[in-house]
């Protein structure tokens, strides 16, 4: 054996393009005693909380010669939790509404948690709020095993030990960057079904979608209805629109063909009974308030069997 010979180094710049701020924020009342409670036995304990940018920029804002009434830059997405955590989630929210997910980690991995860089920095205004949630499996079965024996569900909260538990996020932020498009657009992803998940003739398919810079209304609640085409009345351009519904389609590319019109993010669509066995692709079109269509979609091929199931329970 020898001496570890690793070594780090360093090196400093006497300027930089931009100066920031890099700072770890949590809501100050998880720190409380009882401030955050993950009840013994809870599959789902959950907790969330909401600060104003510009509270943010006010108090950590000096180092990136951010004011409070100033707008600024997100850089990156951090959590952190600890082992019982299942998911956690930093949400940008617009005065009117629209929400830009930062970071969403469906399946939280203590091993595997890490500080992404995004894509594209996203301009932050003093009118904007984040929204931090996390949740907890703090049940029977997902307790840590030690020394070959399950240990029982305890009460938890905010700690610095691994038993413990936090919910945290990171933020990296500098003043906007000049001529830079800081746009952004709406997006759907279906989460349910799965590609290739098996179904029969007639049953009600769950859709289960997430959106993002995408309010759902129903139609007609924001602007005028026209009728359900494809033409576009305003130009081709929906850049600006982050609010409406979405149509359901079933092996068909095209918009003006039958579909189903819905304005939630979860979604039973039933299946047609005299389906054919095989492969089908259900896709979902995003719609301004006016059904048109914002080109904005995705889809996920699902697999019908030969036979409706031998015993079917109606949900509706």
């Amino acid at each position: 054996p020898t001496p570890d010979q690793t070594a780090i180094e360093i090196a400093t710049a006497d300027a930089v393009e931009r100066p920031a701020s890099g700072f770890l924020f949590t809501n100050p009342a998880f720190l409380r005693p009882g401030g955050m409670p993950i009840p013994a036995g809870d599959p789902d304990a959950r907790h969330k909380f909401e600060v104003p940018a510009s509270v943010l920029a006010l108090l950590f804002g000096a180092p990136a010669q951010v004011k409070s009434s100033d707008n600024w830059s997100i850089h990156t997405g951090f959590l952190h939790m600890h082992t019982l955590a299942k998911t956690g989630r930093l949400t940008l929210i617009r005065p009117d509404g629209t929400e830009q997910v930062i970071i969403d980690v469906r399946d939280w991995d203590f091993d595997w948690q890490s500080t992404y860089a995004l894509e594209r920095e996203v301009l932050v205004r003093p009118t904007d709020r984040f929204r931090l949630e996390c949740s907890w499996d703090n049940s029977a079965a997902n307790q840590p095993i030690i020394n070959g024996v399950q240990i029982a569900p305890r009460y938890v909260e905010w700690g610095e030990n691994t038993g413990d538990e936090m919910c945290l996020t990171n933020f990296f932020m500098t003043r906007p960057k000049e001529g830079y498009d800081y746009s952004y657009q709406a997006s759907v992803h279906i989460e349910a079904p799965t590609y290739r998940q098996r179904y029969a003739p007639g049953d009600l398919v769950p859709l289960k979608l997430v959106f993002n810079n995408f309010s759902l209304h129903e139609p007609g609640e924001h602007g005028d209805e026209h009728e359900d085409h494809g033409d576009d009345v305003h130009g081709g351009d929906h850049s600006g629109v982050y609010e409406g519904h979405y149509h359901v389609y079933l092996d068909n590319n095209d918009d003006s063909a039958e579909h189903a019109t819905a304005w939630d993010s979860s979604f039973f669509y039933q299946l047609p009974e005299d389906l054919a066995a095989g492969r089908h692709t259900i896709r979902v079109s995003l719609r301004g308030a006016d059904h048109h269509a914002l080109g904005i979609e995705e889809s996920v091929e699902i697999e019908v069997g030969d036979e409706p199931a031998a015993e079917a329970l109606a949900l509706t």
